[in-house]
């Protein structure tokens, strides 16, 4: 091999170390935007249709023993809008407390009584189908 030779796969060799070197530079700015786009990454609220109206729904069923509150059926709305674990939570909560205080309030009288084990019943069965989903939630979130 000549020196002239040599020169040229040199400078051969150095250009491609430069090409490398240029695409490496490229490729760790569009993993870095890449790790941008994944970190500020929001995923669109989980919904929950119907959610008021089963609420409703039980509530109606009380033929007047009690009536929507307005803790409920804010939880409920915000929870219908995004399911989100912590709207869930307060779901519960409020949910669970209704049916309980209506069957405070039923007393001792059979007829109401009844009623309200129906609507705690009902109520029980979305606290219920709620929890599972929370649990759920929570799995994925670990993930």
């Amino acid at each position: 091999m000549t020196a002239d030779e040599f020169r040229n796969q040199l400078k051969k060799l150095m250009e491609r170390a430069k090409s490398v070197d240029t695409e490496k530079k490229k490729l760790d700015k569009d993993i870095a935007d890449y790790k941008k786009k994944i970190a500020s990454f929001k995923p669109e609220p989980f919904k929950l249709p119907h959610l008021v109206k089963a609420y409703m729904d039980a509530v109606k069923h009380t033929n007047g023993l009690t009536s929507a509150r307005p803790s409920c059926t804010t939880a409920v709305q915000a929870a219908e809008k995004d399911a989100s674990v912590a709207n869930l939570e307060k779901v519960q909560a409020a949910l669970g407390k209704h049916a309980d205080d209506a069957l405070k309030e039923a007393g001792s009288d059979q007829g109401k009584k009844k009623t309200a084990t129906t609507f705690k019943t009902e109520l029980d069965k979305i606290v219920k189908k709620l929890g599972v989903l929370k649990e759920e939630q929570k799995k994925l979130l670990k993930v």
